[in-house]
């Protein structure tokens, strides 16, 4: 476990922005960590990504896009409740939690699948990602991870 991992861990338990509460460390990557955790003021399960403090410029990317994020409303597409900065510094993103396996998962389950299974999932992601494009978002690291 790398000092930013264990860094998340601690954070495991914490309330940020006294509204969302970390209840476990579901991952954590290059750019940030994603907690399981509650929305406070409506009991509602959600996922919270946390990134490191950024510098001024790259926090201001990253509020205009999740706020032009927040605007995606495809059903194969994550929805984003709130995003924000908390008092230390931490850039957060509130989505939907998708219970459930990510694409790397169910690849590594399964292995290979079947061509008609594999088109249905893929042209999913397209669909998704086209809106995304329609509004000038990139994603920047579709992965089988991320899916």
């Amino acid at each position: 476990m790398d000092l930013r991992t264990r860094t998340y861990n601690e954070m495991v338990g914490k309330t940020i922005v006294d509204r969302y509460e970390l209840h476990e460390l579901v991952g954590a990557g290059g750019m940030g960590a994603v907690f399981k955790g509650v929305q406070r003021t409506m009991s509602r399960q959600v996922a919270i990504k946390i990134l490191p403090k950024l510098d001024p410029l790259t926090a201001a990317r990253f509020h205009r896009e999740a706020k032009t994020a927040s605007r995606l409303a495809h059903p194969n597409t994550i929805t984003i409740f709130d995003f924000g900065q908390t008092s230390e510094g931490f850039l957060f993103l509130v989505m939907e939690f998708l219970a459930g396996r990510s694409l790397k998962a169910l690849i590594k389950d399964i292995g290979a699948m079947a061509p008609r299974r594999a088109i249905h999932l893929v042209s999913q992601i397209c669909r998704s990602l086209s809106e995304a494009h329609d509004l000038g978002i990139v994603h920047r690291d579709i992965k089988p991870d991320n899916v």
